[in-house]
């Protein structure tokens, strides 16, 4: 959970929405974007996600 607190605020709602088990369909209608600019956010924070994490395991 921490390292979602970290993610840039315009990505937090795409991996809130995906957790809930939205489509990506459904996500681009709810925020009324192009399914494209979805993928490429959902795509982004989950690689933001993976960095936030890698480095924190290295500090532990």
């Amino acid at each position: 959970m921490r390292a979602i607190k970290q993610l840039p605020q315009k990505w937090k709602p795409f991996i809130y929405q995906r957790y809930i088990q939205m489509s990506l369909e459904e996500i681009s209608i709810a925020n009324q974007i192009p399914l494209n600019t979805v993928k490429s956010r959902i795509h982004r924070a989950i690689n933001h996600l993976q960095r936030v994490l890698r480095s924190s395991e290295l500090k532990d």
